[in-house]
């Protein structure tokens, strides 16, 4: 973040220049040198000092969404095994991707996730079920890996709070994307949180 700096006419001591948080304070300042930053004219005696070291200053690189990596001095650049995918929320790292989502299912078969075959070769989920008409809840983490056109898919992990499962569930292929889906075991409704990794061709 910006440094910013405030002038003051104090009296007999001349200018006075202090950091926001109050360090450095000096007094009286009869030049003011930067570097690597902008000073900017006000106007009415205001001066206005932004540095660039920091995360400030500096220019973005790369497509949208790359994740910007400080140079050390005031510039950016960013690195292709590193992307923030706005549209999936999902970060990209290397050939492998993270991301989180959330899903209210209504009662009936529903996908809960789904990401191209073109592009991924496998995915790792841990995922938590809340009913939310019976305030119960279940857990559990799976596997998914596809050859183009099957989904071998295996659940483990399995804890739930009721008498039995809150629901299944299933995995196929679908339109170039490998789906996972969740069947629930009543009509209630359930919302379902989902941390997901993937890992490229």
């Amino acid at each position: 973040m910006a440094t910013k700096y405030t002038g003051s006419n104090e009296g007999v001591e001349g200018l006075r220049v202090r950091d926001q948080d109050g360090n450095p304070n000096v007094s009286p300042v009869t030049e003011i040198r930067v570097t690597n930053g902008t000073l900017t004219d006000d106007g009415n005696g205001v001066v206005s000092l932004q540095t660039g070291g920091g995360g400030g200053g500096g220019t973005s690189s790369g497509p949208a969404g790359a994740v910007q990596l400080s140079d050390g001095a005031g510039g950016f650049s960013n690195d292709a095994d590193l992307n923030y995918d706005t549209a999936n929320d999902r970060l990209e790292l290397g050939d492998s991707a993270l991301g989180t989502l959330a899903t209210a299912v209504p009662g009936s078969a529903t996908v809960i996730d789904s990401w191209s075959i073109a592009t991924y070769r496998s995915s790792r989920y841990s995922v938590q079920i809340t009913d939310t008409v019976t305030s119960e809840y279940q857990v559990s983490d799976m596997s998914v890996l596809q050859d183009g056109t099957n989904t071998p898919f295996n659940e483990f992990g399995i804890l739930f709070t009721g008498a039995g499962p809150l629901g299944t569930f299933t995995s196929n292929i679908a339109t170039g994307n490998a789906r996972l889906i969740f069947t629930p075991t009543t009509a209630n409704a359930m919302n379902i949180k989902v941390s997901r990794t993937l890992l490229e061709v």
